[in-house]
């Protein structure tokens, strides 16, 4: 907040205008301490703003769990002319979805993403899909979605439909995960297991 209060001070009545990169730090810096308010202040007094200015915004409200407030942000981002969203962007967007059990918004939002915005899905938007869909109880539905995927399924797609198995009671479709999870160890991945325990790929 001193880094802040001497911007602030240094810039104020002089000709040049605070850095957009420099301003993204600041919403970071608030939100990574959990000053929403203070964050989304910085944003809001931004003469100008880029992608990663509403993504930061958007990653904010998302990790305190607000996800009515990060679709909110999400819809004026798209609204205006200033930015579009990116596949980060996205990533943030589904990850609120999956937290709040928004999974019609995020099944639109995932649609969205492909056939509007023409952006690849990475392993790492399906994965946050799964876990929406397999918090929801739509575990035939995230197991069509692995299936189908154009990219192989890792353990953390996997452990995400395994978190739903447990939590619904589904002992079958959870014993074919598990094999799949044995068959297909990537230590690489590991920290995505936290998927099957409640956590979304965006903490990692």
């Amino acid at each position: 907040m001193w880094i802040h209060s001497y911007i602030r001070e240094t810039f104020d009545g002089s000709s040049q205008r605070v850095f957009v990169s420099l301003n993204n730090a600041l919403i970071h810096m608030y939100a990574s301490c959990g000053m929403i308010d203070e964050a989304y202040e910085v944003f809001r007094w931004m003469p100008e703003r880029s992608a990663v200015s509403w993504t930061s915004l958007i990653a904010a409200f998302a990790k305190q769990g607000y996800a009515h407030a990060v679709l909110e942000i999400f819809r004026s981002m798209q609204g205006t002319s200033e930015a579009r969203p990116d596949d980060i962007t996205f990533l943030w967007v589904l990850c609120a979805c999956s937290h709040a059990g928004l999974v019609d918004e995020g099944r639109q939002f995932f649609e969205d993403m492909i056939q509007r915005w023409g952006i690849k899905p990475r392993i790492e938007h399906y994965g946050c899909m799964v876990d929406l869909l397999s918090r929801a109880g739509f575990l035939d539905e995230a197991r069509k979605l692995i299936e189908t995927m154009p990219i192989k399924p890792n353990n953390a797609v996997w452990g995400a439909l395994l978190g739903g198995c447990r939590f619904y009671g589904n002992a079958e479709l959870a014993s074919h995960v598990s094999q799949n999870l044995v068959a297909e160890p990537d230590p690489r991945q590991s920290c995505w297991l936290s998927f099957s325990v409640g956590t979304c790929v965006c903490d990692c």
